[in-house]
């Protein structure tokens, strides 16, 4: 008789990746327990999820290792079967990754550099500042530049030249919120009829899609489609990675956690390492939002351009050995279908439909992957 283990070892990238450094940040380790008192060990492992491993030790990590342990403890590592997962889409899914979604206004992007730039700016006339009694006492400088007169007051040099700088891009970040909002409203007044999709055979991680799109419906405004697949993983569940660490909700969270945000939170639908960061602003009547959250690790396979018609297409599968499918909590992989709408005089529109598809050979062995920041603005650059 044998007990099957599933081991995971997470290391997920968290909001903002790119200024962190994976190495010093903890592996969370996790071990279920998916099978007790086997007999038959070749047929449980069939129905089990299939062995993965994405990224390195030194750097972002997903994987999850099958073991058997015999009557005396022992642990030998096994192989699934690499079935089918028929489990449920998470929350997350359900709730960000269906239907139709808008792009974000690019001003966004560009107030973020801005940003930079006005920090950039401040921290030189801070310095300046700082040695200016120094430069007059050398010599260097005759006047000092401590005030700005204007008309008959003087005004602090900071406040003349910096702060302009400093409320630039905030002003930036106001005009285009609510320019989103608006582009939100209009979409929800009137929301297009969602397309037509098939496929000729059941999608395979290591085969190409094949199908046809067809819109019932186009607008006027529609100028172009096309279509293109992607697999990705998406971030384990708040409070899976609580529950690893062996902390408590409304207590200290872990490295790279934030306490979680009352305003939006749902159970299962984020990581909790956003910090307040999701811009831009949405809708409050559409839970989950309008807006497409870029997969922080993704692949995109083949796409195909179309007329506003459609058509039959032929999609090659992302590069490396993806597996398919894999739901849960704490190690999923997603696949999904994104149609991309060209529109005239206006930023482009996506539909996104979920993908359940069957493993292929394997092994899963992925190291060569690519990592977003997963901030809303990014999603209309993919």
């Amino acid at each position: 008789m044998w007990d099957i283990i599933a081991q995971y070892r997470v290391r997920y990238p968290p909001f903002e990746s790119s200024l962190k450094r994976p190495e010093h940040l903890p592996i969370i380790v996790r071990e279920v327990v998916m099978e007790t008192d086997v007999d038959n060990l070749d047929e449980a492992i069939k129905t089990l999820p299939a062995t993965v491993r994405l990224g390195s030790e030194d750097s972002w990590l997903v994987e999850r290792t099958l073991f058997s342990v015999d009557g005396n403890g022992q642990r030998r590592k096994v192989t699934s079967g690499y079935s089918l997962d028929k489990r449920d889409f998470p929350t997350i899914v359900e709730r960000q990754r269906v239907g139709w979604y808008l792009t974000p206004d690019p001003i966004h992007a560009k107030a973020r550099s801005v940003i930079t730039l006005a920090v950039i700016f401040l921290l030189i006339a801070l310095f300046y500042q700082t040695i200016e009694p120094l430069l007059l006492w050398s010599g260097i400088i005759a006047l000092p530049i401590g005030s700005v007169q204007i008309g008959l007051l003087d005004y602090p040099f900071l406040m003349v030249f910096v702060v302009p700088f400093m409320v630039f891009p905030l002003v930036l970040r106001i005009a285009a919120n609510l320019r989103d909002l608006r582009q939100q409203r209009e979409f929800l007044h009137s929301q297009p009829t969602k397309p037509e999709i098939t496929f000729n055979s059941e999608p395979s991680s290591d085969k190409p899609l094949m199908g046809e799109i067809r819109l019932r419906a186009p607008r006027e405004d529609w100028t172009g489609l096309s279509v293109s697949w992607m697999v990705g993983v998406l971030p384990p569940a708040r409070e899976v990675i609580m529950e690893a660490h062996g902390a408590k909700e409304g207590g200290q969270p872990p490295p790279g956690l934030s306490t979680p945000l009352p305003h939006y939170w749902e159970e299962g639908l984020s990581d909790g390492t956003g910090v307040g960061e999701d811009t831009p602003m949405e809708h409050h009547d559409v839970k989950g939002g309008l807006f497409l959250r870029p997969m922080r690790i993704c692949a995109r396979g083949g796409v195909k351009n179309f007329d506003i018609d459609g058509g039959d297409f032929t999609l090659s599968p992302p590069k490396g050995d993806w597996p398919g499918t894999q739901a849960g909590s704490f190690v999923r992989f997603h696949w999904e279908l994104l149609v991309r709408i060209e529109r005239q005089h206006k930023r482009p529109l996506f539909w996104l439909m979920p993908i359940r598809v069957r493993h292929g050979a394997g092994p899963f062995i992925i190291e060569d992957f690519s990592v977003s920041d997963g901030r809303i603005e990014e999603s209309g650059t993919e």
